[in-house]
């Protein structure tokens, strides 16, 4: 019982834990339930993945802000909304929206779908919508530019991935808010995937030491 719960300590400690700041390590949502992101930190690994992107346009020099990655299955061919929304209104908050043609954590040849740089006082929420009209929105605050960009129409058993940037790298948190009728598939999901979402958490392990059962839960 004891290799038993050391290794699932592990396993369940390092999924949590890891950086997931690469599309080829991006985060499995098996569910549109609410994200919390408290911090972002790193840019993994690759750190021109956005190269290609709204984001790579005016930093000279380039080399991505820190960022997050998810992926996932549609369920359906149906719209998709997601609203971002940081903790402090200041916070520079960029995304970029891919199809993975290639299947899961195979990034070689995303496609760009949607991607939005703009900063505040433009918007200081972002995401996508069923009002904008635009499929990109660059740096800067320019006229017209609220944050958001069209709503995508998912195509079923397509995979997409989500890279968020921490342009500003105030560090507030944010939370993902998903509307739309297309859903999630859970297919290929298991004990290992997070379905509800919630990053940097802490462990309350119960009872300690470990005699015939584990309970482990968190809190944040």
């Amino acid at each position: 019982m004891k290799y038993a719960v050391n290794l699932l300590l592990i396993l369940v400690f390092n999924h949590l834990q890891a950086q997931n700041e690469d599309c080829i390590s991006a985060l499995r949502l098996c569910n549109k339930n609410q994200i919390v992101i408290n911090s972002i930190i790193g840019v993994g690994n690759d750190d021109q993945e956005s190269v290609g992107s709204c984001l790579d346009v005016g930093l000279g020099i380039f080399k991505d802000a820190p960022t997050k990655w998810f992926y996932w299955l549609a369920q359906n061919d149906g719209t998709l909304t997601f609203t971002i929304t940081p903790y402090d209104t200041t916070d520079d908050i960029d995304f970029a929206l891919y199809e993975l043609p290639n299947g899961i954590h195979n990034c070689n040849d995303k496609l760009v779908l949607r991607c939005n740089a703009t900063s505040p006082p433009c918007a200081w929420k972002t995401g996508l919508n069923l009002i904008s009209q635009d499929s990109m929105e660059n740096f800067n605050c320019d006229v017209g530019e609220d944050g958001f960009c069209k709503f995508l129409e998912m195509k079923k058993d397509h995979y997409y991935g989500l890279m968020i940037s921490e342009f500003s790298s105030i560090q507030s948190g944010m939370t993902i808010d998903w509307g739309g009728d297309g859903l999630f598939s859970n297919v290929g999901c298991n004990s290992s995937s997070v379905e509800n979402t919630t990053l940097d958490l802490n462990f309350i392990i119960n009872p300690n030491p470990v005699e015939n059962q584990l309970l482990i839960s968190t809190c944040h």
